[in-house]
């Protein structure tokens, strides 16, 4: 399902830009196709394995992991074949908007330019956790523009409640 909206949503993107919904449709389920598979691989590897699993939990989830791994296949298929060919027919470009979109749309542009303002390009790198004997130490990078950041967090129980990032 989210496969879908997701499709749905960059074809949107290029039809309020004013490309022809047929063309629109064509190039953003080009540009998106990618993702949606990589995304479909990745959770169908995570959840097919559980049928191997051995006793009372291989029996309690091996149907669970057959169901999960067809529905997320069943979703990219219908992600990437049914959604362009809806969104073509039902999506079109709106002259005007409705009156709760002009309302609001000053304070969601202001909400993005004050986002950008407190966070421009701050990008994790890497997140090492460390654990040796008594202790734990993690450590964080973070990018920002062309300074890198690291962040060392410690803690001697492996209790990290005490941090709050």
């Amino acid at each position: 399902m989210d496969d879908a909206i997701v499709v749905m949503e960059n074809i949107y993107v290029k039809v309020e830009q004013g490309m022809n919904p047929v063309e629109a449709g064509l190039k953003g389920s080009k540009e998106i196709y990618f993702a949606i598979i990589s995304t479909t691989i990745t959770l169908i590897s995570v959840f097919f394995p559980i049928v191997f699993l051995q006793g009372i939990t291989g029996r309690l989830f091996r149907e669970f992991s057959i169901v999960m791994a067809g529905a997320v296949a069943i979703s990219a298929f219908l992600a990437l074949s049914l959604t362009p060919m809806v969104s073509t027919k039902l999506l079109r470009r709106e002259g005007t908007h409705s009156w709760f979109f002009r309302k609001t749309e000053k304070f969601f542009n202001r909400l993005n330019l004050g986002e950008k303002a407190v966070s421009p390009n701050i990008e994790v790198i890497v997140l090492v956790i460390d654990r040796s004997r008594n202790s734990t130490h993690c450590m964080v990078l973070l990018k920002n523009n062309t300074r890198l950041i690291a962040l060392i967090l410690g803690t001697r129980s492996g209790d990290w409640s005490d941090f709050a990032l």
